[in-house]
């Protein structure tokens, strides 16, 4: 089977494909139209016209509702359905348990959801629809790249999580309404993009060093959509409708990967994971925590395999590798090697070393690369709007992203290069040197 290649295909052209791919897996698509224009009100009408009439859910929030949001209720009232508006406050953050409580209340002869808002309106309505198994139908206010994944993030206390939502069956982007987002946002979307660098990184070192599944084609079209997004910097910055609508569509193609591979590993890597732990002494942006943890990752990561660690970490000397294998496994020394169990993980943790070992120079080149990416990513970052960056001075503690960082291990089950590190024991002298 010859190579899949993603890049080529229109973002309009995904709707409900499905693709068999050399990584040995078929990728599907379950959004069955996705709709770029700049008149959503008419793209509704096309969207709804082959679902049957009935009661309809609504979500939207109470900032963006008056402006546009009650239009677009009206027109789908004026489609024949009946209505039932749940209009949020604004900032709103989705809450698990209120979700969940929300889904069992709603009337059982609900057909469809539909969705105008940001981030988090969209969040509670892919999780609603899943729960419920109806139809949903997406339009975003502000750019974004999680609009079409099959993940919902939300809160449950002060911990957000990403919980299985549904795909939407249409997501309508209207490009009126995404230029009337500020620069903040904008800034964000553009932030949380290019920091899915640190995803690829991730997701080669998890396939070299732990046998995971990855794919080079989808890999390829992430890389597509960070490249779309910044060499349209310097028309973002002018504020050229152009630039804006190809970086919107960089941002839909990116959450596509999502849905195409089945899960966030292409999307989501310890840079986002950190920027969920961040406490920043100011108010930043999920996508400005995203894009400080990205470069202060790949730096650590670039410093990690420029050390030839197979002997420092796993010494050639017998008792000297028992004592720091029972120190990582939480094992006593004696045991270490007379427990059949032990001798697996510490077969396992050895394998992984020599593994790292044996890839480090190819880790090193990419990592140049990245960083370099990255780096032409923050230059364009710090420019989209007046004070982006600024509050770099004095608004992140060093301390609270050093431990952020380190705990990003403990929010997902994928190994990675901080879980390697968090290994060997240099994450945690990592917090206590900042």
């Amino acid at each position: 089977m010859g190579s899949l290649d993603l890049t080529s295909i229109k973002t309009s052209d995904f709707g409900s494909k499905r693709f068999e791919c050399n990584c040995g897996r078929t990728h599907r698509v379950d959004t069955q139209r996705i709709m770029i224009g700049k008149n959503a009100i008419v793209m509704l009408g096309e969207a709804m016209s082959v679902i049957p009439a009935g009661r309809a859910l609504f979500f939207s929030c109470e900032d963006i509702y008056e402006h546009y949001g009650s239009r677009i209720a009206g027109e789908i009232i004026n489609l024949g359905y009946s209505l039932i508006k749940h209009v949020f406050p604004p900032n709103f953050r989705p809450e698990l348990e209120q979700l969940d409580k929300m889904a069992k209340e709603l009337p059982e002869d609900i057909r469809l959801v539909v969705a105008y808002g940001s981030r988090s309106v969209c969040d509670a309505a892919k999780y609603i629809a899943r729960r419920r198994e109806i139809r949903l139908i997406m339009i975003p206010s502000t750019p974004g790249g999680s609009y079409l994944s099959t993940t919902s993030h939300l809160y449950s206390g002060n911990l957000c999580k990403g919980y299985k939502s549904a795909a939407p069956y249409a997501l309508l982007c209207d490009l009126n309404v995404i230029r009337q987002a500020s620069k903040e946002v904008l800034a964000s979307a553009f932030g949380e993009l290019c920091s899915r660098l640190v995803a690829l990184v991730d997701w080669y070192f998890s396939k070299c060093i732990a046998d995971g599944h990855h794919c080079s084609s989808i890999e390829e079209l992430v890389m597509q959509c960070i490249n779309m997004a910044i060499n349209s910097g310097e028309g973002l910055i002018a504020d050229n409708e152009f630039s804006l609508y190809i970086t919107s569509e960089a941002l839909l193609r990116s959450s596509l990967c999502s849905q195409l591979l089945g899960y966030d590993r292409c999307s989501v890597g310890s840079s986002h994971l950190a920027a969920q732990l961040m406490s920043p002494k100011q108010k930043m942006r999920y996508g400005e925590r995203c894009i400080v943890a990205g470069r202060a990752i790949l730096n650590m990561y670039s410093l990690f395999f420029s050390s030839d660690f197979s002997d420092v970490f796993m010494p050639p000397d017998k008792d000297l590798r028992a004592r720091k294998a029972a120190q990582i496994l939480g094992a006593h020394p004696g045991r270490v090697y007379d427990n059949s169990s032990y001798v697996t993980d510490i077969g396992e943790y050895r394998s992984r070393l020599e593994r790292a070992q044996e890839y480090r120079k190819e880790f090193l080149k990419l990592l140049d690369f990245y960083i370099a990416k990255l780096n032409m990513a923050w230059v364009v970052f710090k420019r989209l709007y007046k004070d982006a960056g600024a509050w770099m001075d004095g608004a992140i503690d060093e301390r609270d992203l050093a431990s952020s960082i380190a705990l990003a291990p403990e929010l997902t089950e994928d190994y990675t290069p901080l879980s390697l590190m968090r290994d060997m024991g240099i994450l945690e002298r990592y917090v206590q040197r900042s």
